[in-house]
């Protein structure tokens, strides 16, 4: 995510960096919707370098019904060289069956907790 925003920054002209500012202001100001907490599963191949699993874990931890998995021995084309694995942990996921023991996850962490509505200034 750094070098993408890297890149970002380093590259775009003036117009475009107060496009980017205006559309934060305006998500950072915007009502947080309330009693809203969906789940959320961040699945990620165990190597995967261009999308590091600490920042899919970062992300499930951000949701109140957050999954992060790893899928073993999977890079960042693990939706093409583990489908089957990847479609059947987001097929469990979604009719709420237990993911725990699955013999290709190489890491699961469930965060189960409640979240507040209010945005912190």
């Amino acid at each position: 995510m750094e070098w993408v925003l890297n890149d970002m920054l380093t590259t775009a002209d003036e117009g475009q960096i107060g496009m980017w500012r205006r559309c934060l202001e305006l998500l950072y100001a915007a009502a947080q919707p309330s009693g809203l907490q969906p789940p959320l599963l961040a699945d990620i191949g165990e190597h995967d370098v261009a999308s590091p699993p600490t920042e899919y874990r970062a992300l499930a931890a951000m949701s109140s019904q957050g999954v992060f998995a790893t899928i073993e021995e999977a890079d960042h084309w693990v939706f093409l060289t583990r489908s089957h694995e990847l479609l059947d942990l987001t097929r469990r996921f979604l009719l709420d069956e237990p993911l725990e023991g699955l013999p290709y996850v190489a890491a699961l962490e469930q965060f189960h907790r409640q979240l507040s509505t209010q945005r912190s200034r």
